[in-house]
């Protein structure tokens, strides 16, 4: 448990220095960026299902 910790620690510290991360100043800016990380999940389910047809 302890091992899958530290590597998910240095994950996100490798992105951190990579500047893959992004800083919001407000719930609103919270709120946008996961309705968008949605959306773009929900257009990619229905891509992958046109494709499957």
């Amino acid at each position: 448990m302890i091992e899958a910790l530290r590597d998910v620690a240095q994950i996100g510290l490798a992105d951190v220095k990579a500047g893959r991360m992004r800083t919001l100043d407000s719930r609103e800016q919270l709120d946008q960026h996961f309705s968008a990380i949605a959306e773009d999940a929900i257009a990619s389910v229905r891509d992958q299902r046109r494709v499957e047809e």
